[in-house]
């Protein structure tokens, strides 16, 4: 999962679902435990950054998320699992949907 990747993005900020693409960049720090991505796009015509960090926790035994961005100061925590076929991992949980600041679905 380290290296340098052209992403297809799909978002959702309110009723406006949207695609578009970014670069990322993933590197392994802290000894290999976790991976560190940094997305670079653009939004609304502005340069858009998203930090993001991957591990896995081996007292829960679960997978988690943590994401900032580069327009605004909220953050997000998801947890996941392993997909059976050991190829994906799907993380959820709870975040705001900042165009109606109530909790998005």
């Amino acid at each position: 999962m380290a290296g340098d990747w052209t992403v297809d993005v799909w978002f959702k900020i309110g009723t406006f679902e949207g695609t578009s693409k970014a670069t990322c960049h993933s590197e392994w720090i802290l000894d290999g435990h976790y991976l560190s991505k940094v997305y670079s796009s653009e939004m609304a015509g502005k340069p858009f950054t998203v930090q993001q960090t991957v591990g896995y926790d081996n007292f829960s035994k679960e997978f988690f998320e943590w994401q900032i961005e580069s327009d605004n100061t909220s953050r997000l925590e998801t947890k996941g699992q392993l997909s059976e076929d050991g190829k994906s991992i799907s993380c959820s949980g709870p975040s705001i949907d900042p165009a109606t600041m109530k909790n998005a679905t």
